[in-house]
Order: C-alpha cells, then structure tokens, then sequence
C-alpha cells in the first residue's frame, strides 16, 4: 500500500446481549420492618441496565407458606401490606417478565420501635404510628416535629395524631 491508498478492513466486535437478570430492593415503610405490626413495604425490581422491570411474587416464610401475593407496575415498582415476626425470615419469590425466578431475602423484624407513615387523602395528611409492644410508654411521651429546611412548621404529641388527620393550618 502506499502513502495516499485507501485502507479498506473491517472489524467486528461482539456485543453481549444484557442478561435478562433482575434484583428487587425492599423498603419497609418507617424505615424497619417491626415485631408484630402491619406495615407497608415498598419495592423496586431493577434490571441489570438499571431500569425498573415488571416482576410479580409471593411472600413466603422459611416452610415455604405463602403469606401475601404481589406485582409490581411497568416501571418495577409498588407496595403490599406484611405482619412480620422478630425471627421469622421471610423471602420474596419473584418472576419477571421474561420468566426468570429469582428468591430475595426481606429485612428482619426488629424487635423494639416505632415508624411513622403518612397517608394523603383528599388533601388531608392523616398519620400512623407503626410500635412494638415494648415502646408504648415512650410512645405515650414522644413529639412528632415538622420542619421545612430547618424552620419549624408544627409539633404534635403522638398520642394526638395517631390515626387521624395533621391540622397544619397555623
């Protein structure tokens, strides 16, 4: 070849087609799953791009018994409801949309505490307190603090709230 030919070549580089795998993260609402209480859990099934897949499954405990069924929507997220026991181990056994069965272990249950969550219906914020047995006399004497960037918005007793809607109007 000299100086001013064209070099014509090509070159293939193959491209490995995504697995099709998945792994679903687990958000128990308060922050933990708690002994003895009913409490929403959140999740979110992502592929290995990083986006969210559609996935259904079954809660089940270590005998294999199914406690609650759920699916996520389009984008791999959504909620159900679970009672969890301290010492129980629970499991997710989940299916995405191209078949593929994978099994995923939930938080444990703590044995002591309390989470908050806040429900929006028409345009009233109405609050739960989530506690274990063990934290009633400090449930009777906690504060719920509201705040904005630092600047205080509202203070409630939590006996006051519990179950019913925040008066935010002052």
């Amino acid at each position: 070849a000299t100086r001013n030919s064209k070099l014509n070549f090509e070159k293939y580089i193959q491209l490995n087609d995504f697995p099709r795998n998945f792994h679903v993260q687990f958000f128990p609402e308060g922050g933990a799953l708690l002994n003895n209480t009913k409490q929403k859990i959140a999740f979110k099934a992502l592929g290995t791009d990083g986006l969210g897949i559609p996935i259904s499954g079954v809660i089940c405990n270590m005998n294999g018994d199914s406690i609650c069924a759920f699916s996520s929507d389009k984008l791999g997220m959504g909620s159900f409801v679970l009672e969890s026991k301290y010492g129980e181990a629970l499991y997710a056994d989940c299916k995405s949309e191209y078949g593929i069965k994978q099994r995923f272990k939930l938080p444990d249950a703590e044995l002591s505490g309390m989470g908050l969550s806040l429900e929006f219906v028409n345009d009233e914020v109405t609050c739960n307190i989530n506690k274990t047995a063990d934290m009633r006399s400090q449930y009777n004497s906690s504060r719920l603090l509201i705040h904005s960037r630092g600047m205080p918005l509202a203070l409630f007793d939590v006996p006051d709230i519990d179950g019913n809607a925040l008066d935010l109007s002052d």
